[in-house]
């Protein structure tokens, strides 16, 4: 048995390295490593009818002309491609506007935050204030009270 590199395949067979590889991946062709490469026995290539005198089925005709097969293969991955490329674009866009509406959400949540802590900061400063005036300061009354004259009434509590 006469082993092949895919390159020797390829031109063995008329078909590309890359057809050749791709017949392995489907495994319509049989290969085994050796040495590190992917080699084809070339019994395998005559099973599979890749071996002789006529063109390969899956090359182009001696015409030159692409079989008729492969275009068609080749238009309708062409449609399937523009349908994922649409369907991506509108993700995109749909991600774009959803980013958009969080990005306003979360600036109105940074707005709302700051006013909340204005309000806190005047609601301590007027409590502070208010504990200024207010007489009742237990902490202090016992000082207040050491000083404070007996004829003098003591503070509403």
């Amino acid at each position: 048995m006469e082993a092949l590199t895919i390159p020797d395949a390829a031109r063995v067979t008329g078909l590309s390295p890359r057809e050749i590889r791709v017949r392995i991946e489907e495994g319509r062709l049989r290969a085994t490593w050796r040495a590190g490469q992917r080699v084809l026995d070339r019994d395998e290539l005559e099973r599979a009818e890749l071996l002789g005198d006529e063109p390969p089925p899956d090359s182009p005709s001696a015409s030159g002309q692409p079989i008729p097969g492969l275009v068609e293969r080749l238009e309708e991955q062409a449609g399937e491609l523009a349908v994922l490329q649409r369907a991506s674009a509108e993700r995109r866009a749909h991600d774009e506007r959803e980013r958009q509406r969080l990005q306003a959400e979360l600036d109105e949540a940074r707005r709302e935050l700051q006013r909340t802590r204005v309000r806190i900061a005047e609601l301590e400063a007027q409590g502070f204030r208010a504990s200024l005036r207010s007489a009742n300061r237990p902490a202090l009354t016992p000082l207040f009270e050491s000083t404070r004259d007996e004829d003098s009434p003591a503070p509403d509590a």
